[in-house]
């Protein structure tokens, strides 16, 4: 039977011990043709010894299977459901029901907060502090996205800090909302000083339900690429290595089961850019494309008794700044950019795209508190106009309640940059 490129199951798991495979694995969508594990190969050590007889070469010692490439390319998805007061909070990430693309995201920035919704109660809410439901405040969590309803429009904000059921926001609303009025929860992703978090990637050619091809990474740890133009669909992109790799019958499934996920993140949603040391309700700027970098870094902890030589690995890219790139028009906000640049002027960005209405809403976006110029902004041209390129390096947030520096503030509070699906 052929086997072809686009008839691929792909399934990614959490492995509760570092290179042994996980327990629960989660089908994965991927876009295009692609062969994630097209690459695993063994070392191959040279041996070059003397012999009397030239013609006589040595043949190469198989060596171990470590840091064999293991790639995903795939497109940014809404969550399936809001995280309403009708709904049961998000299960862990490594429960058989987590959602496949959390996985992927919370491997990537290293950790995650989730919770259900609430509602807003009595009239001693404002513009910047929340009074949710009597014994609902112990549901979010500082540094946390979630998602409030002004007036019945939905508007996205960092909780600062909670105390008792009372929710500090950052930035402000337009408007205190009323009483009654929706608070959701979100899955927020953050950014974690260093994780050993590893992965079990499987990947399985088929054509007409027959086994073709089987392979497996097991120990698998990398880093994302996210990237979003307005009109074209967010693209997410894995980029790891395997510590260990698996060929031939694993009993890989090959069931076709419904996406996890919700639609296609098909970017169209709101932008704002604004200084930081405004707290007022900002006002939406045009960004034409966004580009989120957070970059891993990896450390084998090597042992001889290990998984092709490692008893596991830790992250110790956390302290590298995220930078994001943003392009946009010289007259909507990249006049004002140049300016901010030449006055050293610090910002924060939410950008989010939204689908559907009403409890059908769903969100996505990023939030990086603060943000300083990471290099001087670029002028270039895009079909004739003027457009201006500007890459920011996103600093620790020091608006969320605790000092970054504190040993008792949380990386959630502390994150420099956080991603959120609601």
């Amino acid at each position: 039977t052929p086997m072809l490129s686009r008839a691929l199951v792909v399934l990614v798991g959490r492995e509760s011990t570092p290179g042994t495979t996980a327990t629960s694995m989660r089908p994965l969508r991927v876009e295009g043709e692609q062969l994630p594990l097209g690459d695993t190969a063994t070392e191959m050590l040279a041996n070059e010894r003397s012999s009397a007889y030239q013609h006589d070469a040595a043949a190469h010692v198989k060596g171990l299977q470590r840091r064999s490439p293991v790639k995903l390319a795939m497109v940014a998805k809404y969550p399936p459901v809001q995280l309403s007061t009708l709904v049961t909070a998000p299960v862990a990430i490594t429960n058989a029901a987590a959602l496949s693309q959390e996985l992927i995201y919370e491997h990537w920035l290293g950790g995650r907060v989730s919770s259900t919704g609430s509602l807003v109660d009595g009239a001693s809410s404002t513009v910047n502090t929340i009074d949710v439901t009597a014994s609902h405040g112990s549901r979010f969590t500082a540094g946390q996205i979630a998602i409030f309803y002004v007036a019945g429009v939905p508007v996205p904000r960092q909780i600062t800090g909670i105390s008792t059921d009372e929710l500090a926001i950052y930035p402000d609303l337009s408007a205190g909302p009323a009483a009654a009025q929706v608070v959701l929860g979100s899955r927020t992703f953050y950014r974690a000083e260093s994780h050993t978090q590893t992965l079990t990637v499987e990947a399985a050619n088929t054509e007409s339900g027959t086994p073709a091809a089987q392979q497996r990474g097991r120990m698998v740890r990398g880093q994302c690429a996210w990237t979003a133009e307005i009109g074209q669909r967010a693209m997410l992109a894995f980029d790891g290595v395997s510590q260990a790799h698996d060929l031939g019958d694993l009993s890989i499934s090959y069931a076709d089961v419904a996406d996890d996920m919700g639609a296609d993140v098909v970017w169209q949603g709101a932008s704002y850019l604004w200084s930081t040391a405004i707290t007022t309700a900002p006002t939406a700027v045009c960004i034409e494309k966004l580009t989120v970098t957070v970059p891993n870094t990896w450390r084998e902890q090597a042992c001889l008794s290990g998984t092709e030589g490692a008893a596991g690995v830790v992250m110790t890219g956390g302290r590298t700044p995220p930078t994001v790139e943003v392009t946009m028009r010289w007259d909507s906000q990249g006049a004002a950019m140049m300016a901010g640049y030449t006055a050293g002027t610090e910002y924060s960005l939410l950008a989010y795209a939204t689908r559907g209405t009403g409890t059908a809403q769903t969100w996505a976006g990023w939030f990086a508190a603060r943000m300083a110029f990471d290099a001087e902004p670029a002028r270039t041209i895009v079909d004739g106009e003027v457009m201006v390129v500007c890459k920011f390096r996103c600093l620790a947030n020091t608006l969320a309640a605790g000092s970054p520096l504190s040993s008792s503030s949380t990386d959630a509070e502390r994150s420099p940059i956080v991603f959120f699906l609601a």
